[in-house]
């Protein structure tokens, strides 16, 4: 009986995963061959080569996901436009330097204004505070029947602060990686779904499997590294 196109596509996807295991090409993250061939079909079903569907493509835990710099690639790939307009830049707020008291509660006057340090040309002096992080991406799209249209999509880290995780190893060290790493998969969600079947990124998935470290290799790429 001849086999059906999913069966050979299957034994190819295995074959391939059998070559990359025997020559020690796999990733850290995966444990069996069939890691490989679920990241090779996964790839092959959104444009990817083998090859790069292996480097780009973790498994964590059973659960396939999107390094943040391929699903940028396969956006550019389609037409997608994708610039950084705020890399991690400080959000910077500006106020009078107020005299305080013991208790660090601002002075007043005679007239009930906050007392303020002066410059020697008699104006205030001005302080300026880091109060946030803030990364920034532009995403533009073409659509058929639409036209042009522009996404902007914003990270800060006070959001993450609020939401607890800036508590975890990962995110005091790599913050500025992994803010970008937010923009680019929500971006992909919301105007390239249909490229990156609505794949999370390897960051986002690691960053909530227990078990799961993260680190930057010699040329600044998130690695993801599985405990035995």
């Amino acid at each position: 009986m001849e086999k059906s196109t999913e069966e050979r596509t299957l034994e190819d996807a295995e074959k391939v995963a059998d070559y990359f295991l025997k020559n020690k090409l796999l990733p850290n993250s995966y444990k069996t061959k069939m890691d490989a061939v679920k990241a090779i079909l996964l790839g092959r079903s959104i444009g990817l080569d083998d090859y790069t569907a292996i480097r780009s493509i973790d498994i964590i835990q059973g659960t396939p996901a999107l390094s943040s710099r391929a699903m940028a690639g396969l956006m550019t790939k389609a037409g997608i436009s994708i610039e950084i307009l705020k890399d991690y830049e400080p959000i910077i707020e500006s106020k009078p330097a107020y005299m305080l008291d013991d208790e660090g509660k601002p002075t007043f006057d005679a007239g009930g204004r906050v007392k303020c340090y002066m410059d020697y040309d008699g104006t205030p002096i001005i302080r300026e505070t880091i109060i946030d992080h803030e990364t920034v991406i532009l995403v533009t799209r073409y659509y058929k029947n639409i036209g042009v249209v522009t996404t902007p999509v914003t990270m800060r880290l006070s959001w993450a602060e609020k939401a607890g995780w800036l508590t975890k190893k990962t995110w005091i060290e790599l913050s500025p990686f992994l803010m970008l790493a937010r923009c680019l998969s929500r971006s992909s969600r919301l105007v390239a779904a249909d490229i990156t079947s609505f794949l999370y990124s390897s960051e986002e998935v690691a960053e909530f499997t227990p078990g799961v470290e993260m680190d930057l290799d010699s040329e600044g790429e998130v690695v993801i590294t599985q405990k035995e």
